[in-house]
């Protein structure tokens, strides 16, 4: 069984205010994302981005945080942890402005990856803190603490982002700066120095292995909706084959860059499991409610930011409750099973509210939802800290983003085939039921695809028809989409009983 770092190794404790710093450093990864995917639409036409480029300018910040997240834990412990941080924040700094100068692809993509890799080093350095600042027996409200103030924080971005976007795209660059210039201020004044952890040589290889690795499977996935066929799948395939033998190389490895093994832990395994499959439903809820509420009810971006807000605000009262209960001795593996099981029964609750239904009929499911998930990934947040060894503490609690930026490009991509595939052809099937020649059927279609990237297209005749049937064939294809996301965390709930029967030791 991994043990955790001994107490005597752990700083002094600073009190709360360093856990809202630690959120507020770890709210800085969500926030820059969340701008960054605002600003991306502007800057592609300003920029003159091919449709590729933008894809290119879209992803690769994400690439380059799930290539290098294992590796600033490491570095984290060798040398320093606040030394990282520190240097995260400059680092953060100087991608943000060269993307809110770029005066072309080649500066903008160049800021995407040096922002990426200072947002895993923001995350890998926070989140290992919490234990740092955190008593023996508060660390599972420490983490609760931890994610209500980076949900609080990057809430309130992606509804400023919006005001922002009136003033400029390159506006929304210089968010990051700010927030990096008032951590780099309280950082050394809040956060104590934390012991290095000695060790032998540094494992390159396998750092190398699992950068690549990682970088072609969600590569790979990420095209899946665009590409399709060997563009997509095949550099995911050889992303899996790659990681396949990063865990051979890793298992003979007398200092392993990640110590592999830890997957035989059951807790840990279905730690991993839950940071996958919450964060493909997350994924899958929050693009799909967002895409249904623009298209299919007509509200605008802003509105939709402010309707999304429920899923963040139940959110934090069920890490708040978790993070309670933890504290108080319950055990993560009960925790997190009902909260698989109250998040599935949101996504249930979705299933049988017809196309007319309004805003308000979602609401309770929205609010179910978030509080399961939130409530959830805080027990998890728990079980990574527990079993993380001493000797490998920053890349194991590191790789917790590693498995949720799987999650979440799974999510993404597979709800987006789904939602378009189920809408397209549900699409065809009413036009010809509506006795539509097949010879129009693909004008149909191209006006319904038109309307989705532009918003405007030329009403009349069977495009009317066209999109109501599509409107309809969204709501069916939301549906059956929610129920399978339920169908994922009933099985999660299942498997997390099962795989915890070894209870985490206690931290």
């Amino acid at each position: 069984m991994p043990t955790a770092a001994p107490a005597g190794d752990r700083a002094a404790v600073t009190g709360p205010w360093a856990i809202a710093l630690l959120g507020w450093i770890g709210a800085t990864k969500a926030t820059g994302a969340a701008l960054a995917t605002i600003a991306l639409v502007d800057a592609s036409r300003a920029l003159a981005l091919t449709p590729d480029e933008r894809t290119l300018a879209a992803s690769v910040g994400t690439l380059a945080l799930a290539a290098t997240v294992i590796a600033s834990g490491l570095l984290a412990d060798r040398i320093g942890r606040r030394r990282v941080l520190m240097g995260s924040f400059a680092i953060a700094i100087l991608g943000s402005m060269l993307l809110a100068v770029s005066w072309g692809v080649v500066p903008y993509v160049l800021g995407a990856v040096v922002t990426g890799v200072a947002y895993g080093a923001m995350f890998a350095g926070s989140f290992a803190y919490v234990k740092t600042v955190a008593p023996g027996s508060g660390l599972g409200w420490a983490l609760g603490l931890f994610g209500t103030y980076a949900t609080i924080v990057a809430a309130l971005a992606s509804i400023s982002g919006g005001y922002l976007a009136d003033v400029s795209w390159r506006a929304l660059f210089l968010v990051v700066p700010v927030m990096c210039v008032i951590s780099l201020l309280a950082t050394p004044r809040l956060l104590p120095v934390v012991p290095r952890v000695p060790g032998g040589r540094v494992d390159i290889t396998g750092l190398v292995l699992l950068g690549l690795g990682l970088v072609l499977l969600l590569a790979g996935v990420s095209r899946a909706t665009t590409a399709g066929g060997w563009g997509s799948w095949g550099p995911a395939g050889v992303g899996v084959a790659v990681l396949a033998l990063w865990c051979w190389w890793e298992a003979r490895q007398p200092d392993p860059a990640f110590p592999i093994r830890l997957f035989r832990s059951g807790p840990f395994a279905a730690a991993a499991l839950v940071g996958v499959t919450f964060n493909i439903v997350q994924a899958a809820s929050s693009l799909q409610f967002s895409d249904y509420w623009q298209f299919v009810d007509g509200q605008t971006p802003f509105v939709v930011s402010l309707e999304i807000q429920p899923f963040y605000v139940l959110g934090i009262v069920g890490a708040l409750v978790a993070g309670r209960l933890l504290s108080a001795g319950r055990s993560p593996r009960a925790l997190i099973s009902i909260s698989c099981l109250i998040t599935g029964a949101g996504l249930l609750a979705v299933v049988p509210l017809s196309q007319s239904a309004s805003y308000w009929a979602y609401l309770p499911a929205i609010a179910v939802i978030g509080t399961g998930m939130m409530a959830g990934m805080t027990a998890q947040s728990q079980v990574f800290v527990d079993q993380a060894p001493h000797t490998s503490y920053g890349s194991v609690t590191a790789s917790r983003s590693t498995v949720g930026q799987i999650g979440f490009a799974f999510g993404f991509a597979a709800s987006t085939a789904i939602i378009q595939r189920l809408t397209d052809a549900g699409t065809l099937t009413r036009l010809q039921e509506s006795g539509v020649s097949p010879s129009r059927d693909q004008r149909a279609l191209g006006a319904v695809e038109g309307f989705v990237e532009s918003g405007r297209v030329a009403a009349g005749g069977v495009v009317d028809t066209a999109l109501a049937d599509a409107a309809a064939s969204f709501h069916s294809a939301l549906q059956i989409l929610m129920l399978l996301c339920a169908v994922v965390m009933l099985v999660s709930a299942g498997a997390v009983w099962l795989l915890m029967r070894d209870r985490p030791r206690p931290h």
